[in-house]
């Protein structure tokens, strides 16, 4: 059942404002209000993360942000509520600056009654309803990638956090990483995240996740990428339902234009096989020494007998090296029998040292092999049309002598 109740955060320092404020919504007849009062901007921001609310009424001069600039900062953790600015203020600049830095509405304090205030509450919510729809029909759904391996230590969480990074701050996409690798947690540790929140915390909310749960729950790396972490702890494991991601999966996917989803080793898993059937483009990784290749034709071919579209699944060959694989690239392609959809060299010292700080490739060196490499990688899972990014060396590299390696199998 619904809450009958409007949930209202009053965020105003001034006892008898707040009170006057109450007062009004607490005697309006057609309406019933749930009232809730923070006295800061960092009291309101801590409050918004732990509950859910209808609405806000903001004070633009509080203890510790005045100004527009407080709207700011309130809209970065509460994007999807409506906010109503409240201000002694009767200055229309005022009151068209807040509407413009995404207010609802603008108040004047002593020239505002109940009726309008209650009104003004309830058109606010109405138009944010309608604005977050609109969006969602005029926004595409968002592209889900997943990547996985039969086995580990192909660098699938490398290539997850790398190509998510690339898609956010190369070709700026908005992106949300997801580790569902069980409790490797590697995506916070390469990126040297301290996690908010993970996979259990998210399947504690249900099927009904709260948008406002949500927008304080990311971590986030720049502007363009979110991300939520791995397990943290054993009893994490207990909380994890497939169809709860399913419906976060759902939930996002017209906040973002690609979710990319890091996965454990294997294919009998749950988690895994929900990842791999919600995926619009399955990533299929592997890198050149024969066992792994062998794994990954099999690993394939069963994809493929569990319904995986063919089309779908991509192949991506890490640490492409003729120093250190037993196959060129040709013959690796040909023994799998499906193309190439990207190939990123083996770099495996700048990848230990990006690993250690905590880092991505291109936030190390972005001119190297291997960070132009995920530049072009991404720039092709986006289908944009930048220029071909290319080596910046002097010298040719050496002629190779191909390796045919020996196929006891396929």
């Amino acid at each position: 059942m619904s809450n009958p109740f409007t949930k209202v955060l009053i965020v105003e320092d001034n006892d008898g404002d707040a009170m006057l404020i109450r007062k009004m919504l607490e005697g309006a007849e057609a309406q019933h209000f749930e009232v809730t009062r923070a006295e800061s901007l960092s009291e309101a921001t801590k409050l918004i993360g732990v509950k859910t609310f209808d609405a806000i009424l903001l004070d633009l001069s509080l203890p510790d942000s005045h100004g527009i600039q407080t709207i700011e900062s309130l809209r970065a953790v509460a994007a999807s509520i409506p906010v109503i600015v409240m201000t002694g203020l009767s200055d229309e600049t005022v009151g068209l600056n807040a509407v413009q830095k995404g207010a609802q509405d603008y108040l004047v304090k002593g020239k505002v009654d109940a009726f309008r205030l209650v009104s003004s509450i309830r058109f606010s919510i109405e138009r944010q309803r309608t604005i977050i729809e609109k969006d969602k029909v005029e926004r595409p759904k968002a592209q889900i990638i997943t990547l996985t391996s039969y086995k580990g230590g192909t660098g699938v969480s490398s290539i997850a956090v790398n190509l998510a990074y690339t898609l956010a701050t190369t070709v700026k996409k908005k992106v949300l990483l997801i580790d569902a690798a069980g409790f490797a947690n590697h995506i916070s540790i390469l990126l040297n995240l301290r996690p908010k929140c993970n996979l259990a915390d998210i399947c504690k909310q249900g099927k009904e996740l709260d948008k406002q749960f949500l927008d304080t729950a990311f971590s986030t790396l720049g502007d363009n990428l979110s991300i939520i972490c791995g397990l943290l702890k054993t009893s994490d494991f207990y909380d994890i339902n497939p169809s709860f991601i399913k419906s976060l999966l759902e939930t996002v996917s017209y906040d973002f234009d690609f979710i990319i989803i890091d996965t454990k080793a294997g294919l009998l898993d749950e988690l895994n096989m929900l990842a791999i059937q919600q995926a619009d483009m399955l990533f299929v990784i592997s890198t050149t020494e024969l066992l792994a290749m062998r794994d990954t034709k099999f690993y394939i071919s069963a994809l493929q007998e569990f319904g995986i579209p063919e089309e779908k699944i991509k192949f991506i060959l890490n640490r492409d090296d003729l120093d250190v694989g037993i196959l060129d690239k040709k013959l690796a392609q040909k023994k799998i029998d499906i193309p190439i959809y990207s190939s990123l060299p083996n770099d495996w010292q700048l990848s230990v040292k990006a690993s250690n700080y905590g880092k991505p490739i291109l936030d190390v060196d972005p001119k190297s092999k291997l960070g132009l490499a995920y530049k072009n990688f991404a720039a092709k899972v986006a289908n944009v049309n930048l220029v071909s990014f290319k080596q910046d060396s002097s010298k040719p590299e050496e002629e190779k002598e191909k390796k045919k390696g020996m196929f006891p199998w396929g």
